[in-house]
């Protein structure tokens, strides 16, 4: 688990698993999320940036993140979340939609 966390009114520390349960909506820590899969697995795989970018900067990955929710709509991370049974199940089928769009 990455250590993601979003602190609740009661004082408990959430991650995007916890929030997508509470709210049935993408929020900051799951955009958070996205955002540091993104730089994980493609800093870590020989996939090619984007046209528009020579190397897996910042902007490359949101452009890349962009893609995803324009072609798939934000219903890929609520498909994740369904098939997740924690914040590590939820990371991992993240990882593997990232990886599907890029083969794509």
């Amino acid at each position: 688990m990455l250590g993601w966390g979003l602190e609740w009114s009661g004082g408990t520390t959430v991650g995007a698993f916890e929030e997508l349960a509470r709210t049935g909506a993408v929020g900051d820590q799951t955009v958070a999320l996205l955002r540091q899969l993104g730089k994980q697995f493609t800093r870590t795989h020989s996939f090619p940036p984007p046209r528009e970018h020579k190397r897996w900067s910042d902007d490359a990955v949101d452009d890349l993140l962009a893609s995803m929710l324009a072609t798939k709509g934000s219903a890929f991370v609520l498909s994740c979340y369904l098939k997740a049974t924690d914040q590590g199940s939820l990371e991992r089928l993240i990882l593997a939609a990232i990886r599907n769009h890029l083969i794509d």
